[in-house]
């Protein structure tokens, strides 16, 4: 645990990347990257660090994809002090080869984030750190996902999006 006090440079990148981290760690935990689940998949699982170009049609089956995050606004926090909260908001897409995959994929991940597997928290490190240093535990606000309509992607694409909203305290 961090000192009382420690800052934490780049804070918007470390949650991003914590979050990533995270993400990982349950596709992990739940045999999906390396193995197969229950023999549902023929490709393996792929995870893009950022979005994909909306002019790249090549997009591999079975890759899963998370945008940078959009911060919200830093407020105070209700119990006043030198109590701070900022929310993010994360976009995920995952290209599934089958629907099967896809639901089955997206709702691990929303059993992760929204408690139902691990408490739902999301870990904030400090990875410049030359040791990661845990900060504090940053709250699951929210975990959604979606198969795509047929106007954002034709039917046999199999895309699901998700967004998943984190807020982080910050002590001043």
């Amino acid at each position: 645990m961090a000192p009382p006090g420690y800052y934490v440079r780049w804070r918007t990148r470390m949650v991003r990347a914590s979050v990533m981290n995270d993400i990982k760690a349950t596709l992990l935990d739940t045999d999906w990257l390396g193995s197969s689940p229950l023999g549902l998949i023929t490709t393996p699982i792929t995870v893009l660090d950022g979005m994909p170009n909306e002019a790249d049609r090549s997009i591999a089956e079975n890759t899963l994809a998370m945008d940078n995050g959009m911060a919200g606004e830093q407020i105070e926090a209700e119990l006043g002090g030198a109590l701070y909260e900022r929310s993010y908001q994360f976009a995920m897409q995952f290209f599934a080869e089958n629907d099967a995959v896809g639901h089955s994929l997206m709702s691990d991940l929303g059993d992760r984030f929204l408690g139902n597997t691990a408490s739902p928290f999301v870990p904030l490190y400090d990875w410049a750190a030359a040791t990661p240093v845990f900060i504090c535990d940053m709250e699951v606000e929210s975990f959604d996902y979606a198969r795509a309509p047929e106007d954002l992607a034709p039917y046999d694409q199999h895309l699901f999006i998700a967004e998943l909203i984190v807020t982080d305290y910050i002590e001043n």
